[in-house]
C-alpha cells in the first residue's frame, strides 16, 4: 500500500540532487589519463556516424591505450567499450575481441550491457538484441552462482528491457546481500513494474529507494504517469497518490 510520507523523503534527496550525482549508465566511466587530444580524437572517431572501426582501426585504438602506464590487457578492453556511444559500436568491439581470441571478463561485458540500455533512446530494441541479454544472464548465471553487486546492476538494466525482466529480482536480491542497489537499478525496474501494471510492487520498490537515499529518475515518473492516462476511471486519485 502506498505511503503518504514517500515523497516527503524524496523531497530533501530532489534538492539534494543538484549537488550529488548517483550511479547511472554513465557515471562509471573510467577517468583516462590519456593527453586530452587524443582522447578527443578517440571519442569523435568512435562517435563517427560512418560505423563503427574496423579490425586494423580497432587495433590501433586498443594499441595506443595499452601504451599508457595505467592501462593492462586487464582494464583495457573495458576501458575502449567505455568510449563507445551506441550499442553497433560497443557490439563491434566484442566481436574484434572474440576474433582475436581475448575472452570477455565481468567488466566488459558490464559495459556492454549499458550500451543495451543507451541504444533504446533510439528507438528501442530488437528481438534479436533481447534474446542476446538474456543469453549473457544465462551464462554469466551458469558460471557465477552468485554474481558480484556491479555484474547483477548491469545485468538489471539490461534485462529490464527484455521479455525476461522478471529475472531482476533475484539479481536484487543478490545485491542486498552486501551492498544497495544504485539509483538506475532501482529505477529501471520500477519503471517496467508500472509499465507492466504490478503497481504494488512498483510502489514498494519506489518507497524501499526513497528509505535508501536513491533517487529516481525521470522515467519512473512518465512511466506512472502513462499509467494514470490508462487508468482514466482513476486518473485524479493516482496523481493525488503521487503528490501526497
Amino acid at each position: 500500500m502506498f505511503r503518504p510520507f514517500l515523497f516527503r523523503r524524496l523531497g530533501p534527496l530532489l534538492l539534494e540532487a543538484t549537488h550529488r550525482r548517483y550511479a547511472g549508465a554513465h557515471q562509471r566511466m573510467v577517468q583516462f589519463r590519456l593527453p586530452a587530444e587524443r582522447l578527443n580524437d578517440l571519442k569523435e572517431r568512435l562517435s563517427k556516424g560512418d560505423g563503427p572501426p574496423g579490425e586494423s582501426e580497432w587495433n590501433e585504438i586498443r594499441r595506443s591505450i595499452l601504451d599508457e602506464r595505467r592501462f593492462t590487457s586487464t582494464n583495457v578492453d573495458s576501458t575502449v567499450l567505455g568510449l563507445c556511444r551506441d550499442l553497433t559500436t560497443g557490439k563491434s568491439y566484442v566481436e574484434f575481441l572474440r576474433s582475436k581470441g581475448i575472452a570477455l571478463n565481468l567488466a566488459i561485458v558490464g559495459k556492454l550491457l549499458r550500451l543495451y540500455r543507451i541504444q533504446t533512446g533510439g528507438g528501442g530494441l530488437s528481438g534479436v538484441d533481447q534474446d542476446d541479454i538474456v543469453k549473457i544472464y544465462e551464462e554469466l548465471r551458469a558460471s557465477n552462482p552468485v554474481l558480484d553487486g556491479n555484474t547483477c546492476e548491469h545485468l538489471i538494466v539490461a534485462l529490464t528491457l527484455t521479455e525476461r525482466w522478471r529475472l531482476s529480482f533475484d539479481l536484487l536480491d543478490m545485491i542486498k546481500l552486501a551492498g544497495t542497489p544504485d539509483s538506475l537499478t532501482y529505477s529501471c525496474l520500477i519503471e517496467r513494474c508500472f509499465q507492466e501494471g504490478e503497481i504494488e510492487t512498483g510502489w514498494q520498490l519506489l518507497e524501499e529507494q526513497a528509505a535508501n537515499k536513491r533517487l529516481p529518475n525521470d522515467e519512473v515518473f512518465l512511466a506512472w504517469l502513462n499509467h494514470c492516462r490508462k487508468d482514466r476511471g482513476n486518473f485524479r486519485s493516482n496523481l493525488e497518490k503521487m503528490l501526497s
